[in-house]
Formats: structure tokens, sequence, C-alpha cells
């Protein structure tokens, strides 16, 4: 019988309690059930990180920040309206960030710490402290904090003795100054914020300011050498383009004197008549274009011809009056014709007249159709010699122009060199007096707007703020650890767990009896003995009940207890469940089978005489097999030593035979059964067994082990009744939040007597 049935309306109550529970809940329940179950773990991680963190946040030294405030200014602030040599700065976020990168870069920190050195400022190290445990914890922090070392005053101040030791300096000093700096845009202005934090105060603000200062300083000389760049260049310039001009006007004067053209401008007649050449391209075009339609008409007319079909339609046709004429009477006599044949028939004499007018009058249609496509032929014939004559003329035209101006383009062409080489030479000169006008207004594209103060307080975390976050973040460390330890447990330690997870009935949890075993001469039996009222004898009670009722027909008699591994407590768990059966007035006998590693007689103190094995080879009478223990009235059947053959007793039919008997003879017969897994005793065993219980040690027994043995056990179809958890911690077992049974003898420990 499933437990759902045996205890229903524990069921219905925990699901109708979990319906009421909503995520969040069950979430925090959960939290705190996993803190309960680890609170030694959380307690400690969570207090040494707090203390630590508290030590370090108290005697470490404050940090100062100071800011200093520059403004971008990307426009030009012109006096005369001239264009600048160096262009302003772009408002764009690129540019922008591209001057914090700047700002920040190793050469301008360079840059930085050779100002800082000329004026005097050292960028110390921590302020001197006093306190030897101070001094302690601010070595551990910077240990923790940076692999490089502070510079001491004594380190800076004393002379380098060679390159290295002098290249070393700078890079721990540009290591601390980028430490300290923090640029950044002041939302989307272009105003840039320049902070440096630092254990000394006038430091912090002195940093921030000749960086800013540096900063402006750069702007301005790097256009004013832009400038004076540019200037130089323009002198040189202006010196080769002078010499260029007066190579080209000595060129012009040369070449006309050789070609006579002193008198080029004023003689048109030695030009190219481009208005006459155009003229004679435009009607050379239309030529084109008449003949062009002229020859598409003339080839439809000869395809319709072709074709047999008729030309009316054609444009020309339509404007000849002759052909209409003709077409008029050609109607005529066909409506005549079609008149006289309704009358006369076909072979009447007026119907063969006008049949022979109508022939007539259709071959002077036929001539006249062909007249107008020789004259089109002829068109076409007049605009060609045309086309041909303009194209001549043009080509005639052309060659008598070329050869009167071809010393006219020389000259042009030489001209225009002297003009562009002026045209130049006068913008360079122009712009060369701009920029020298330039290098006495030239400003930079920044200003400073604010200036750094020297703080007055401290930038850094407060002590207070710190130990909080420590605590914080200690605490969800310690969750974090106490989850992880959870998640690798793979041990079974809740009956709804086997029930969930196995689809098998949980009978009891046996509570773990620590005063019971930490004496040899006390045994869990004896306890049950002693205690017959304890919580322990409660739980072995509550499974032999929980098989009974699951036994709806015959209640079985032979009953195997096994387990998964050796170490489980599956032989402490028989020879209890056996002594409680024997108090309980039960006739009881319990054997023990496991042939490879016996187990009761260390429990169950049994003479020499009587052995398992001996009456198996028939050495030993049934009469002095069994032990009677006369306190708790259970006999037993035990082994002195391991069997050599384990499987073939097991297979004998002597044992059979003595299990047949036992069972006519007792109430209940308990066997103390093999481990399942790497032996197949227990498969034996549980086919002369009417039930098998597993047995499971709580936090001990993982699921896939457990999984694997009931596998085992269903392939063989063993009947497997149910599970027992034993040697259960009941105070841990009441943080794990199981609720139901898991959970009721650590809550009603009054109701038992331990």
């Amino acid at each position: 019988m499933p437990v759902h049935q045996i205890y229903p309306l524990t069921q219905q109550h925990k699901a109708s309690m979990n319906k009421t529970e909503t995520p969040l809940i069950q979430t925090i329940g959960s939290l705190l059930f996993l803190l309960r179950r680890h609170i030694n773990l959380f307690m400690i991680v969570t207090a040494l990180g707090t203390l630590a963190t508290a030590f370090i946040a108290y005697n470490r030294d404050p940090s100062y920040s100071a800011q200093a405030l520059i403004m971008l200014e990307p426009t030009e602030n012109r006096i005369v309206n001239l264009e600048a040599v160096v262009a302003g700065l772009s408002t764009d976020s690129s540019m922008i960030e591209t001057q914090i990168k700047l700002l920040t870069s190793p050469n301008y920190l360079m840059h930085l710490a050779d100002r800082l050195h000329r004026v005097g400022q050292v960028i110390n190290s921590d302020a001197p402290i006093t306190n030897g445990w101070a001094k302690l914890a601010t070595a551990v922090w910077r240990n923790l904090g940076s692999s490089i070392a502070p510079i001491s005053a004594q380190e800076q101040k004393a002379p380098s003795n060679s390159e290295a030791e002098q290249a070393l300096l700078y890079e721990r000093q540009i290591t601390r100054l980028a430490d300290g700096l923090k640029v950044e845009q002041q939302g989307r202005s272009l105003v840039l914020s320049i902070s440096y934090t630092s254990k000394n105060k006038a430091e912090a603000a002195q940093v921030a300011n000749t960086l800013a200062n540096l900063y402006i300083e750069d702007q301005l000389n790097e256009k004013l050498n832009g400038t004076k760049r540019a200037t130089e260049w323009l002198e040189s310039r202006l010196a080769d383009l002078k010499r260029e001009v007066r190579e080209a006007d000595q060129a012009v004067e040369q070449y006309r004197n050789e070609h006579r053209l002193f008198e080029a401008k004023t003689q048109p007649g030695l030009q190219i008549n481009s208005q006459q050449v155009g003229d004679l391209t435009t009607m050379l075009v239309q030529t084109r274009a008449a003949r062009s339609e002229k020859e598409t008409r003339l080839r439809y007319i000869r395809n319709l011809q072709s074709k047999g079909e008729g030309l009316e339609s054609i444009t020309e046709v339509l404007q000849s009056p002759y052909l209409s004429t003709l077409w008029q009477q050609k109607s005529s006599l066909q409506q005549q014709a079609a008149d006289l044949r309704s009358e006369f028939g076909d072979k009447h004499p007026k119907i063969q007249t006008l049949v022979a007018q109508n022939r007539e009058i259709t071959v002077k249609i036929s001539d006249e159709l062909d007249r107008l496509v020789d004259n089109m032929s002829n068109e076409l014939s007049v605009l060609l010699a045309r086309e041909k004559s303009i194209n001549e003329d043009i080509d005639a035209l052309l060659r008598k122009a070329s050869v009167s101006s071809q010393a006219e383009i020389e000259l042009h062409q030489l001209e225009r060199q002297e003009e562009a080489s002026k045209k130049f030479y006068e913008d360079f000169l122009n712009r060369y007096k701009e920029t020298k006008e330039q290098q006495a207004i030239v400003q930079p594209n920044a200003k400073v707007i604010a200036q750094a103060p020297i703080p007055t307080s401290p930038s850094s975390i407060s002590p207070n703020l710190l130990t909080l976050a420590g605590f914080v973040g200690f605490s969800a460390m310690s969750i974090a650890l106490s989850w992880l330890v959870e998640y690798f447990d793979n041990g079974v330690r809740s009956g709804k767990e086997i029930e969930s997870e196995f689809d098998l009935p949980c009978f009891g949890l046996v509570p773990l009896l620590r005063t019971a075993r930490s004496t040899s001469e006390r045994r869990p039996h004896r306890y049950m003995l002693a205690k017959p009222v304890s919580a322990y004898t409660e739980s072995i009670r509550s499974v032999y009940t929980a098989l009974r009722m699951s036994s709806s027909n015959v209640e079985p008699k032979v009953i195997q207890i096994t387990s998964s591994v050796p170490g489980e407590g599956k032989t402490v768990f028989a020879v209890s469940f056996a002594t409680l059966l024997a108090i309980d007035g039960h006739r009881t006998a319990l054997i023990d089978l496991d042939l490879r590693h016996p187990s009761v007689q260390r429990e169950i103190a049994v003479p020499d005489g009587a052995a398992l094995t001996d009456y198996i080879m028939g050495d030993l009478s049934y009469d002095s097999l069994t032990h009677h223990d006369r306190e708790s009235g259970l006999d037993v059947i035990a082994l002195r030593h391991s069997a050599l053959n384990p499987a073939a007793i097991l297979r004998s039919q002597r044992l059979r035979d003595l299990v047949t008997r036992l069972r006519a003879k007792y109430d209940c017969v308990i066997i103390d059964g093999p481990p399942v897994l790497g032996v197949s005793d227990s498969k034996m065993i549980g086919e002369i067994a009417d039930a098998t219980i597993f047995v499971l040690r709580w936090g001990k027994t993982s699921f896939d082990v457990a999984y694997d043995s009931l596998k085992e056990l269903s392939e063989h179809g063993i009947n497997v009744k149910a599970a027992v958890l034993v040697q259960v911690n009941y105070d841990r077992q009441a943080v794990y939040n199981f609720g139901g049974i898991d959970n009721y003898y650590s809550r009603h420990k009054e109701y038992y007597h331990n």
C-alpha cells in the first residue's frame, strides 16, 4: 500500500498548504532553511570576512580627490576675417573622447611628471603611519590592491645611479598618476573634469591644476607651432612660384616673336568660325533625321507590298487626291455590281462591264502606288546626297581652320599657364600675409573654467560603509558556499525524496543513537530493551506497522534486509527490527545470510557451536542451529566466518528447506542479507524471501547508488516492499523542512523517553 494511502490526511493537508504558498514565500523559506542547515559555515565566513574588512577599513588612510574643469571651445575667436591655419576642435563625441584619451596617455603623464618635478611637487606615497596595526593593514591593503609598490619620498629624492633606475622611477610615477587620475565628460556638455585622488590633499589639487594648465599650454603651443610651420613653408613656396611666373611670361613673349602672333587677337579670320560649323552641324543633324525617317517609311511600305496588304492607311497615300478619286470610283463600281448581282446574277453583261471597269481602276491604283514609292526612293537619294555634301563642307572648314589656328592654340595654352601661375602666386602671397597676421592672435581651443581647490573632506568610502559592504559581500559568499555544499551533497535525506525519486514507499526514519554507539557493550537492540518507548524503538515499530498495513492479503513472513553497499547500517537495523518483533510477542528468527561479511554475531554474541555453514554442510543438527536470546526472546542463526562458496550455499536445497521449516515455526523470519551492488547474493535470497526491505543511510547513501541497487533488484524480479532511512540525525533533519513524519520526532520529543 503506497504511503499516500497510509497517511491520506497528511498528504492532502500538505497539498492544500503548498497551493497557498506563493513562489516568493517558497524562495524565502528555502533560503532561510538553507542558512539554518549551514548556520556554522554562514556565521564563520561572514564574521571573519566582516572583521577583516573592518580591520582594513578602519586602519587605512583616507583618500582625497580634487577636481579642475576645462571647457572646450571649438570656434575660432577671429579678430580679422582670416582662415585659420590650424583648425579648431569639433564638437562630435569621437573628438571629445580623443581629448580624454590624450589627457590620460602615457606621454602626457610623463610631461605631467616632468612639470611637477620642475615646480617642486613630488608624487609621494601615503602619509606617514605611526600605528603598528595601521602599518600592517596598509601593507596588506596595498599588496592586495596593486602589484606595483608605492614610491616613498626617500626613493624619489635619492639620486639615480643609472638610466635603468631613472626609467623605473618614471614608470612608477606614471603608474601612480594613472591610478589616481580620472578624466571624463560632464554630461553632454563640452566641459571636461580632471580629478586626481591621493592621500595628500595638496598633492591632489596640485596634480589636477597642473594637468589642466598643461593641456591649455599644449593647445596654444600646437597652434603656434602649426602657424609657424605654415609660414615657413609659404615663404619657401612663394620663391618657387615667383620664379615660375617669370618663366611663364618669358615663354609667351618668345612664342609670339617666333610665330608673329602680335595681331592674333584682332584678326578673326585666323580663328575657327564656330558659328558656321554650328550651323552646318545643325543642318547635318536635320538631314540625318529626315533621311532616317524616310528610310523607315519606305521600308515599311515595301514590307506591306511584299505581303500583299493594302496601303490605304499610309499617310502619303491618304494625301494623294488622285488615289482618293480612284478608290471612290472603285467603291461605287463595287456597290453597283452588288446591286445588279442580286437582281440579274453574275453572267449579266452589265455586271461583266462593271467587273472590267473595276479591274482597270485597280491597275491604275497599283500604278499610282508604285509611282509614290519611286518618288519616296528618289527623295531618299536626295537626302543621302545632301548629307554627304554637308559632311564634306564641315571637314573642309575644319581642315582650313586647323591649319590657320594651330599657332593660336599653342599661344592660348601658354597664356593660360601664365595666368594660372600668376593667380597661384597671388593666392599664396595673400595666404602668407594672413598667416603672418595670425601668429599674434592665436588662441587655444580650451580654457580652465574652475581651478581645483584643496579638498577638505576625504573622497574614499567611509569605514562604516566599507564594513557594511564587506558584511553584505561575505554574507552573499557564505550563502553561495552553502548552496555549493548542498549542491554537491548527493545523499538521501528524506522519505519524500525516496518516494519521488524511486517510486518506493518509505516505512520509517530510524534515528542515530550516538549514546548507544559510543560504548562497545551497549548495542541499539539492547537500547530498545532498556528504552521501550524511545524514539528509536517507535521508529522501528512504525516500520513493522507500515509493513503489516501495506500487506492487503498475506502478511510477509520471510523478510530480507539489504542495502546498496556495506556500512549503511542494514545489520543494526535487521537486529533491531527482529528484536522489536520478539519483544512485541512475535515468534521471530534472525538469520545472518551475509556469507561474505557476517555481522550479526558482532551485535549478538552467539556461542561458537552454532553456525549456519555447518548446518548447510550437514555437520550440525537443526536443534543445535539456533541460539535463543533470553533477554529479547529472539532466535538467532549466525555465522562464525565468511563462506568460501556463498553462491553454492544460497542455491542449496538444504537452505531452502531450512527457510520452509522456519516459515512454519515462526511468525517472522528476518534475513540479514548482503549488499546489492557487487554481488548477486541478495538477488538469490530475494527468491526465497516474501519481501525485501531496502535500507539507506541518511546523508551517506547517494541517489545514484540507490538507483543502481533498486534497478538490479527490479530486473531480477525481487519484491522490494519498502525503504527505510536509518541513522537519521533528527536535529539536522528538522532544518531541511521536509514536513510530515520527516521532522515529527524532532518536534514532539515529549512523546518519547530517550
